[in-house]
């Protein structure tokens, strides 16, 4: 139809059409490959932590955050340390002697948790479990999850104190000092909402088999707008990672760096690429997230991402941690789980390490934890993925044991050393 309309305008002059036809899908014909190749992705904002920050002042900024310069997905972790264990006052007592010097008592059973790695209560929850952070002053905060439970929070981390860069549509880029701030509400992205960045995907080979997922590479570039820096022979070097093909490491000190259009460079100097590198995160939905340390990383091959995530919505089933116990005597006990006296909703992760690379698994993904000797733990994943997980309160020796909720004034605490399985139900 625009040729021939061409044509009518131009019935006197012969070849004008063609060629001006020509000259006028040249700049649509220039700009394919680049619509192809990110347009599409640069659109999908339903990965990205969203949500609104409130100042002590009113002041209100929302859009899709990023945390410190790390944490931008809903899958990725906010980390703290609990203040308490979670478990109903009435449940958990203190012993005769004290529960300083001597530990606790659970149903007659003492445990020594006094300088335990058990006796840290640490706080890890994806982004996406989570309703509601206020900060209370220092670096104590209260959590509210999706599955209603309040959460009081003390430090462990550097999320606690970050500075949160909010793009909001209407101001542009605002980054909110954290001492500034009354409350945080997460939401899901409008679907009106697009970005002009892609999120980082592709299978990363280790001393253990590969892994294909989300990428967090040094525990901080996961945007195709991040950089990967080093020095080449010629020159330092600023390379977007959205324009990178593949990373292999070729010693502690460098690393191989090919690029999309084919060039490749020798870079080191950075740890970015060399043995101060902080590990690659992998996400995916079978085994939640692993971090591969850089001694048993091999190599990196980028791929298309299938989106930028799990959306909020994915996030919403979370509840309270149910399943059966089954003691090395046969017996039996149901109901809401307390794993290791502290694990007790569905969103919580499992901690352990195979071959140094270390596993956080939500307990929601998995379907079975056998305790073994040596202190370690077979668990096995809701896809039939049998991993053997070790160097873990959650998956060893220090495994405060479960308590179990069979019914209001039925319970039953079965120590570590004597549980056979734990098998968490599906909700």
């Amino acid at each position: 139809m625009m040729a021939q309309a061409l044509r009518n305008r131009f019935p006197s002059t012969p070849g004008a059409p063609g060629r001006l036809l020509r000259c006028l899908l040249a700049p649509a014909a220039l700009l394919l490959p680049w619509l192809l190749s990110g347009a599409v992705l640069a659109a999908d904002a339903q990965g990205f932590i969203y949500g609104k920050v409130t100042t002590e002042r009113g002041t209100e900024f929302t859009g899709r955050m990023r945390w410190g310069g790390e944490e931008t997905f809903w899958g990725d972790f906010f980390n703290s340390r609990k203040t308490d264990r979670g478990i109903p006052r009435d449940v958990m007592r203190k012993s005769s002697s004290g529960e300083r010097r001597d530990g606790i008592r659970v149903f007659g059973y003492k445990i020594n948790v006094r300088g335990k790695a058990s006796d840290t209560r640490l706080f890890k929850a994806r982004f996406g479990d989570i309703e509601m952070i206020r900060p209370r002053g220092g670096d104590h905060v209260t959590v509210l999850m999706r599955d209603g439970r309040e959460m009081d929070l003390d430090g462990g981390s550097n999320d606690i104190g970050a500075k949160i860069t909010v793009h909001d549509a209407a101001l542009g880029e605002a980054t909110v000092p954290w001492d500034t701030i009354d409350k945080i509400e997460f939401m899901g992205a409008p679907r009106s909402v697009s970005v002009d960045v892609t999120r980082l995907y592709g299978t990363v080979r280790t001393s253990d088999g590969e892994f294909t997922g989300y990428i967090q590479w040094d525990q901080d570039e996961c945007l195709s707008s991040d950089e990967l820096d080093g020095t080449a022979r010629d020159a330092e070097l600023s390379l977007a990672m959205g324009t990178l093909a593949e990373i292999e490491r070729r010693s502690s000190k460098s690393s191989q760096v090919k690029l999309k259009d084919g060039r490749t460079f020798i870079l080191s100097g950075s740890n970015d690429v060399d043995d101060d590198n902080r590990g690659i995160f992998i996400e995916n939905d079978e085994i939640g997230r692993v971090l591969v340390p850089w001694d048993e990383f091999r190599k990196v091959t980028f791929k298309k991402a299938p989106s930028s995530g799990p959306d909020y919505d994915s996030y919403k089933s979370a509840a309270e941690l149910r399943g059966k116990v089954t003691t090395l005597d046969g017996d039996v006990a149901e109901g809401r789980l307390f794993y290791d006296l502290d694990e007790s909703g569905t969103w919580e992760i499992l901690d352990g390490n195979r071959y140094d690379i270390e596993y956080s698994i939500p307990f929601e993904l998995i379907a079975r934890v056998e305790p073994k000797s040596g202190g370690s733990s077979k668990v096995t994943l809701r896809s039939g993925r049998e991993l053997i997980l070790a160097d873990g309160v959650d998956v060893g020796d220090g495994n405060d044991g479960v308590l179990i909720m069979e019914g209001p004034d039925r319970m039953t605490y079965v120590p570590w050393r004597e549980i056979d399985t734990v098998e968490i139900r599906r909700r």
